[in-house]
């Protein structure tokens, strides 16, 4: 009995490994009746040793390594270790950070017994095969040299529970139709798609075990712009008959998406699909050098079209770091795509990949990036390594307040008053510095920090007229996102900018629970005060109702918050008519049970 061990080792827990799958079903195909395979999944979280041990006790043949530049030093560090206690076993490795090295790969680590220098699925099968003897060919230590036409599905019925909360992937196509020079998909001749009725087969599948998210890892799903039409029609269709919660996560081209599809996306349920939508930079100077596609006008109104369905969780790119981009260039990039209301902004760090056109150019450019994974740039031709650092300093703001989601009322309140969003993650930071240089900031610390910001940005903005105003609103809006957090304190910024008198809002509430106890609630509630009606805020009611599992929620236009709020200035002349709200808070979303208007209930 031969054993072979298909090891992954993911990023976290969430994640799921694609290629050894496939190859787990080739082999099984086979039906080799001596020939044991083990599928080990763990994490790089995991304990080095645990993970050690576990391996030793396999006792395998052969350990088949995933390689990712995630991984790769994890992978090098046991594989090492292992032929050194195992030295009848071999160890192979594929995936796309050795592959694209393969034979410096080979030369760096001789004791190494195979490499797969192409996609996997069909090279690594063969090596498995000639080396436990199953083939009467010898095997090579590199091997591999075509890409492959179709590949098998990789999921069991009998994984499928086990993986229902985690991130499946599925592959509808392989290659890409771009050049773009930072990526290694530009090395493949061409785009190979699954036939359609084979890919509809597998989603009915995959959507009867209703998991939680589903991506598409299709280099740019929408190439073809009548399949991705057919793929998300057939999508719709079957999560209207399955009533399934699963989301569904694309990877597309602005530029490609036409009439036809906006009309049908129009028709989505609010958080069925996540679009991720790559600019990477709007600099067309750097993006002819990067060979990239990007016409802003038309990529901007494809976006703006698409937010202002407010059914597509949307996420734009960047990539900080590239060649030619100076920091006042990533800036501006920043706030062109910030001036179109993403769900998320992801400010990636340019990864100098070997074997890439951008590798030489960095070369040549005399840029400086990680010798080893994740091969990150440290400095570029046109930013210092303290430029490189502070975008990393300020992108992790902008994780916090911005892409968290957990800030949505308020920090678009803030951007909206300025055409230069991005600046307020910027000054935000500079503001923040100081706290952080102490240690990580607990939740209520940082919103209690960041009330204490945004009355500092609002007065270095406003007018005197406006500035009350404008406190007001920000301060009832992290009031309403403190909760929307799951918290339920009492800060003392809650009352700071209240435009009442304090014996006033004491009767209005105690008149607002006598009405509620009458009306024949029985559930207790917290009644707090706002100066506008959040039962007719735009999304506030949709974050109560989500029916799909994917990254965050699919909020309201900021626009259209904004918008409302400005009437609700004009209708009032001022801010003074409150509303007592009775919330129910810390039992799931938070919910207005009833709002009574100050003017009507005293």
């Amino acid at each position: 009995m031969s054993k072979v061990a298909l090891i992954a080792l993911n990023s976290s827990y969430s994640h799921t490994n694609l290629a050894l799958r496939y190859i787990r079903e080739k082999l099984v195909d086979l039906m080799i009746a001596d020939l044991e395979i083990v599928f080990f999944e763990k994490t790089i979280n995991d304990q080095w040793f645990n993970l050690f041990d576990e391996l030793l006790k396999m006792q395998a043949d052969i350990y088949a390594f995933s390689c990712y530049i995630w991984n790769r030093s994890l992978v090098e560090s046991l594989s090492f270790h292992l032929k050194q206690i195992r030295p009848e076993a071999a160890i192979i490795w594929g995936g796309p950070d050795v592959s694209s090295q393969a034979r410096s790969m080979l030369a760096d680590h001789p004791w190494l017994d195979g490499l797969i220098q192409t996609e996997g699925d069909s090279a690594t099968v063969e090596w498995i095969l000639r080396y436990l003897s199953y083939e009467k060919f010898a095997t090579e230590r590199l091997i591999g040299t075509s890409e492959e036409i179709s590949w098998k599905f990789p999921y069991t019925a009998s994984e499928m529970q086990q993986l229902n909360e985690r991130i499946l992937y599925y592959e509808g196509s392989r290659g890409c139709a771009y050049n773009c020079t930072y990526c290694l998909s530009s090395n493949t001749y061409k785009v190979r798609h699954k036939p359609l009725s084979e890919v509809f087969s597998e989603l009915e599948w995959i959507m009867q075990f209703n998991p939680r998210q589903l991506k598409f890892i299709d280099r740019t799903f929408n190439s073809d712009p009548q399949r991705a039409y057919a793929i998300w029609q057939f999508l719709m269709r079957q999560t209207d008959q399955l009533k399934t919660r699963t989301n569904f996560h694309f990877e597309i081209a602005a530029e490609l998406i036409t009439e036809e599809q906006l009309t049908l996306l129009s028709k989505l349920k609010p958080g069925l699909f996540q679009f991720e939508i790559g600019a990477q930079t709007t600099n067309p100077e750097v993006l002819q050098i990067i060979r990239r596609p990007y016409r802003a006008e038309h990529y901007n109104n494809i976006v703006r079209q698409l937010r202002s369905m407010e059914n597509i969780h949307l996420h734009l790119d960047l990539i900080a770091g590239l060649p030619g981009e100076s920091l006042e260039s990533q800036i501006k990039s920043a706030n062109d795509l910030l001036l179109l209301h993403p769900n998320m902004l992801q400010m990636g760090f340019l990864k100098v990949l070997p074997d890439t056109r951008m590798k030489i150019d960095c070369d040549q450019r005399g840029m400086i990036y990680q010798t080893q994974p994740p091969y990150e740039i440290l400095q570029s031709d046109q930013m210092s390594a303290d430029d490189l650092m502070y975008l990393r300093n300020v992108e992790n703001i902008l994780n916090i307040y911005y892409n968290s989601g957990h800030y949505f009322y308020s920090i678009n309140y803030l951007m909206l008053l300025t055409e230069q969003p991005f600046t307020v993650i910027m000054e935000l930071y500079d503001w923040l510095k100081p706290e952080l240089e102490r240690g990580a900031l607990a939740r209520p610390t940082q919103i209690e920090l960041f009330y204490r910001f945004g009355m500092d940005f609002l007065r270095n903005i406003s007018s005197f007229e406006a500035l009350t105003h404008h406190q007001i609103l920000f301060a009832d809006l992290l009031k309403l996102d403190y909760f929307l957090q799951g918290l339920k304190g009492y800060p003392d910024w809650f009352t700071d900018k209240q435009q009442i008198d304090q014996t006033i809002l004491k009767a209005a509430t105690e008149k607002a629970t006598v009405l509620y106890r009458e009306a024949g609630h029985k559930n207790r509630a917290r009644f707090e005060s706002f100066h506008f009606s959040i039962k007719k805020l735009p999304g506030f009611c949709l974050n109560q109702n989500l029916e799909f599992s994917g990254v965050g929620a699919v909020q309201p236009s900021p626009i259209r918050v904004m918008d409302y709020l400005t009437e609700q200035i004009e209708q009032e002349g001022k801010l003074s008519s409150l509303y007592v709200c009775a919330l129910r808070l810390g039992q799931g979303p938070v919910k207005v049970i009833e709002e009574y208007q100050i003017i009507d209930i005293l």
